[in-house]
């Protein structure tokens, strides 16, 4: 089954995407799924963001033997800002992400789009 995965660097994946470590920590209601998906032959795809400006600088990494290197089709990098910029950046982040998910389901078919916390909201109107 092809999945396309969109979700943010939550903290228990930050490690195995960005510091090449070989397992999840913390989160696994993420993170068990993720795994489990991958470990049972899915095809898994990604498209994650961040708001952490570290997260955004950072190269990704990844050596895990059970992800495969190529697994991120897009990753955005989020604004943080406060008041009137917000709502702009806000925006424009909200339309980079929803690009960033069309861009992944015109380049394969899916059979699920898994997707969690409010960046699901770019992948359900995608």
């Amino acid at each position: 089954m092809n999945i396309l995965y969109v979700s943010h660097v939550w903290p228990g994946i930050r490690d195995v995407i960005f510091n090449g470590a070989e397992e999840t920590t913390g989160m696994p209601a993420f993170s068990r799924v993720l795994k489990q998906l991958v470990l049972e032959g899915h095809h898994v795809d990604m498209v994650l963001c961040s708001y952490f400006e570290e997260d955004n600088k950072a190269a990704i990494n990844i050596k895990a033997s059970w992800l495969r290197n190529d697994c991120i089709i897009k990753y955005v990098s989020l604004r943080n800002s406060i008041g009137v910029k917000k709502l702009f950046w806000y925006t424009l982040d909200y339309f980079r992400l929803y690009s960033a998910v069309n861009f992944a389901l015109r380049q394969r078919r899916y059979d699920f789009v898994y997707g969690h916390s409010l960046i699901a909201d770019a992948a359900r109107l995608a």
